[in-house]
């Protein structure tokens, strides 16, 4: 059971409603009234800082598909329901294989073929179960990525990161449907 309700829009603070009707209106699916953004909108501020790092997540230098499979390698170490059922929607809607889906919920490394694939793959499961990246690998995931690309993998698992543990911390269950 959630340990937070969703504050509906008529209960919410003139802050909290300012920055939900400007989710909506920017098309924030939920208007942010559902799994992390339920704990987000208790901070407006919070909130609005959110929703610009989640627009950026979406259009920087990383192809959708490949964004994908990190922020699901990120939220199963984690644990986190809710992101993983509205990320494995994003992920198909993205491309991404559904055997790579498969093999990432059962803890498994996915048959990668795709150099960039394999590079920020092991990059991010480097850095979530280590805390580090190895030499080897950083190299490697800067010579396909280069700098830019490097920093746009470390903030999506970051930001994955923090959405799991949200979710996680809250208890928010995943969506009914």
């Amino acid at each position: 059971m959630p340990r937070l309700a969703v504050i509906s829009p008529e209960r919410m603070s003139s802050e909290q409603r300012k920055v939900y009707d400007e989710s909506v209106t920017l098309g924030t699916p939920n208007g942010t009234s559902g799994g992390p953004y339920t704990a987000y909108i208790r901070n407006p501020e919070y909130m609005r800082l959110h929703r610009s790092v989640a627009i950026y997540l979406r259009n920087n230098s990383l192809p959708g598909r490949l964004r994908q499979m990190l922020v699901l390698r990120t939220i199963k170490h984690w644990g986190a329901r809710y992101p993983w059922v509205v990320q494995v929607r994003a992920s198909l809607k993205e491309g991404l294989e559904q055997s790579i889906i498969d093999a990432i919920n059962m803890g498994q490394t996915p048959a990668l073929t795709a150099p960039k694939d394999i590079a920020a793959f092991e990059f991010c499961r480097e850095l979530l179960e280590t805390k580090q990246v190895s030499d080897a690998t950083y190299k490697r995931a800067l010579e396909l990525f280069g700098e830019g690309g490097v920093v746009d993998i470390v903030v999506t698992i970051g930001s994955f990161t923090t959405t799991a543990l949200t979710a996680n911390a809250f208890d928010i269950d995943p969506p009914k449907e």
